[in-house]
């Protein structure tokens, strides 16, 4: 079966939790006798050809997958914003027709993997899968509302607005009369930032805003109506998404798998009697993913206690080379914090093996993160944040401990536990249960591929 896997970033350029399930699954699919063709994003400075007014790109190989990186340009944040363009139609339906895929397989909304080619899928018939890895249907892309709690992710539009603009920082005012201002009120002011030549501002950017919001909301909304099967990775999203509209039928519970299930730690990797208790980050450079609250924690922890924090990070573009300078000033007279830089997916083994919890304190609504399954193949305990995916995956006092999002003297006191409670390491590595594997997830997807062509 020819598949097409349309997803935001991929190796060797950037890469995340999703970009690690694409590659595996790809390869098992590969393994199984499908041709696969995946659709991502790359830099425009890696592009080598020009293939519309709007498209650069260049075909590649990585690890014999077989890739088109694409760098699109929106004319507008109206196009932007709606993911789709006429002359984008075009361009993708053309292109569809020249390449004859079976089924189109999303794992991402992005510039590339956009409603433009999603509409041009369903123009030669073709079945649309979507795996949902991040909070697409959330105008923030993070499930959480502007006063920093969780939401139910239920899109409604003025409830919506008060949350971009409020979080974007644009306008406090603005913000807080979101939700009472009628809608012509802030139709007008987008009239007006088209006036004005684009004077106004931060005031100008929040007026545009109901627009804006308005044309995401549309795309949810195609989306809704094109996708015949979404993969979901956790109950809250299954939720999530039956509140905006999306049919039973048409969702799938389908948890991580992994490559090797039953990951082991080498025998030197186990904790010894009287060494320090080794904490461990693996990660991105982001803001959401909670490094501060983890930081900020560790220090309140005694200096004489014995404990270590690596952390496994290595920025990739430069935000994130400017956030681990601001973070590496925080810590640089704590010796007990050690920056390990990156790592290879082939070294995971041995990485795991330097640590033996794992803490995952992220900030926003994890899906299903790819770490927390990782280290339980690896009998590695998790610490994480008691939210979204990671409250579903770990069991408190089980399998890890769960503490307050961004409460760093709930996520120092439980540091302080496995510190001071000698058999809670070892109670909480009982407690892990066995994962499945990426093999096992490719059998039940290649089975729903099946199904989708022949209906």
């Amino acid at each position: 079966m020819r598949v097409l896997v349309p997803t935001s970033d991929y190796y060797p350029y950037q890469w995340g939790g999703t970009e690690v399930y694409v590659h595996s699954l790809t390869r098992e699919l590969m393994e199984r006798g499908h041709d696969i063709t995946i659709l991502a994003s790359i830099p425009m400075s890696a592009t080598e050809g020009q293939y519309s007014s709007r498209v650069r790109g260049k075909w590649y190989t990585y690890e014999k997958e077989k890739i088109f990186g694409v760098h699109v340009e929106f004319e507008s944040k109206q196009e932007s914003h709606r993911s789709r363009s006429d002359e984008l139609d075009w361009f993708w339906n053309d292109w569809m027709g020249k390449h004859q895929f079976d089924i189109v397989h999303y794992h991402s909304l992005s510039p590339v993997a956009s409603l433009s080619l999603m509409h041009a899928a369903k123009q030669h018939s073709l079945p649309v899968v979507f795996t949902y890895h991040t909070p697409t249907t959330c105008p923030m892309g993070t499930l959480m509302n502007w006063k920093g709690e969780t939401c139910d992710g239920e899109v409604i539009k003025k409830r919506c607005l008060r949350c971009v603009i409020h979080q974007g920082s644009e306008s406090k005012v603005l913000g807080m009369l979101a939700e009472r201002v009628p809608m012509l009120v802030w139709q007008t002011g987008t009239s007006l930032v088209r006036n004005s030549n684009n004077k106004l501002g931060r005031l100008g950017t929040a007026l545009q805003m109901p627009t804006l919001l308005e044309l995401q909301q549309q795309g949810l909304r195609e989306m809704i109506d094109r996708i015949d099967l979404w993969h979901v990775q956790s109950r809250q999203i299954y939720e999530v998404l039956r509140k905006n509209g999306v049919p039973d039928r048409r969702l799938y519970l389908l948890r991580h798998g992994l490559e090797n299930p039953n990951l082991q730690k080498p025998s030197n990797g186990r904790r010894l009697p009287g060494s320090p208790l080794r904490l461990g980050y693996i990660g991105r450079l982001a803001q959401v993913k909670g490094i501060e609250t983890l930081l900020s924690a560790f220090t309140q922890v005694p200096s004489d206690s014995p404990v270590e924090l690596h952390i496994y990070a290595e920025p990739q573009d430069g935000v994130q080379k400017e956030y681990q300078k601001e973070l590496l000033q925080l810590t640089q007279e704590d010796t007990r914090i050690h920056w390990k830089g990156g790592f290879k997916r082939e070294s995971l083994v041995d990485t795991l093996s330097e640590i033996d919890v794992l803490v995952v304190p992220s900030e926003w609504v994890e899906i299903g993160p790819f770490t927390v399954h990782e280290a339980f193949a690896a009998s590695v305990p998790v610490i994480g944040s008691d939210l979204g995916g990671i409250h579903e995956l770990v069991t408190h006092e089980v399998d890890g401990l769960l503490f307050e999002m961004r409460n760093t003297l709930s996520l120092a006191a439980q540091i302080r536990r496995l510190i001071d409670e000698p058999s809670l390491l070892g109670h909480l590595q009982e407690g892990i249960t066995p994962r499945q594997s990426m093999k096992d997830v490719a059998l039940q997807i290649e089975k729903q591929y099946y199904k989708l062509v022949r209906r």
